[in-house]
């Protein structure tokens, strides 16, 4: 598995897509077009040539919205042990933290320095650098966005909560038939606790397993040519019916709909 997750989305046509989130804090650098987002309440407007934060588990609803019949975004997910990495080595020099806000905080102009180590991070993908050397043109973005922007939502420092690591081991094997009990196995913890926890995280494991499904799911329909069939059953839905009416419940969008957009 590489070390730096691309996801590169393209769109002919406008749609939308509610709950939108992330497992991994992510950068979104539209390069054609707007995406329009809306967030507690507040509502956004990233256009073309402007790099939103998208930080791990915060719910969106996004529109992709084409200029001269074309959306285009680079979506590049961020690891976990490259985020630590970066606050050791540049924490003091980073923006003071500030409150949480659509406009302030997760919106970012990309400037002369972030356009050609983006660009540098892009190449290094591309020609299937070594694991190392991409993270490290992935870093140099951070370092150049962070030169004048609060980078605190996708770079907080904090351990991984229970709900992290349950979409962590969810996201490895979408299609297994995970439940309470086997993940609770897995993490070596007795299933009550686990439940109690996740509870105490304003979470459950039914959410949970929906969210990172749909997740894949909506990046398999994005990115690839793949039957609808196909990406329901690698992310645990047997039936392609069932599996798109509980995306249409979930996003406010049928599979094949925002296949058409695309």
């Amino acid at each position: 598995m590489p070390a730096i997750d691309l996801t590169v989305v393209k769109a002919l046509k406008r749609h939308s897509l509610r709950q939108v989130s992330s497992i991994l804090p992510a950068l979104c650098l539209v390069q054609h077009g707007t995406k329009q987002v809306i967030w507690d309440e507040q509502l956004l407007d990233v256009e073309s040539q402007q790099l939103l934060l998208f930080p791990a588990g915060m719910k969106f609803t996004v529109s992709n919205i084409p200029d001269k019949d074309l959306y285009l975004a680079e979506m590049v997910s961020i690891p976990p042990q490259l985020i630590s990495r970066f606050r050791q080595r540049y924490g003091d020099q980073l923006l003071p933290i500030r409150r949480l806000s659509l406009e302030s905080n997760l919106c970012c102009k990309v400037d002369t320095y972030t356009a050609e180590a983006w660009r540098q991070l892009m190449a290094s993908i591309a020609a299937q650098a070594p694991d190392s050397l991409q993270e490290h043109y992935l870093e140099g973005v951070l370092l150049a966005l962070s030169l004048n922007n609060d980078l605190s939502p996708i770079i907080s420092n904090r351990s991984d909560t229970l709900c992290e690591r349950v979409q962590q081991l969810i996201a490895l094997r979408p299609a297994y038939e995970w439940s309470a009990t086997k993940i609770a196995q897995q993490l070596h913890i007795g299933e009550s606790t686990l439940r109690r926890r996740l509870q105490a995280e304003g979470k459950n494991f039914g959410q949970i397993l929906l969210e990172v499904r749909f997740g894949q799911a909506l990046n398999l329909l994005q990115t690839t040519s793949k039957a609808i069939g196909e990406i329901a059953i690698e992310t645990g839905y047997a039936s392609a019916s069932r599996f798109s009416h509980r995306f249409r419940s979930h996003y406010g969008i049928t599979p094949s709909e925002l296949r058409k957009s695309m």
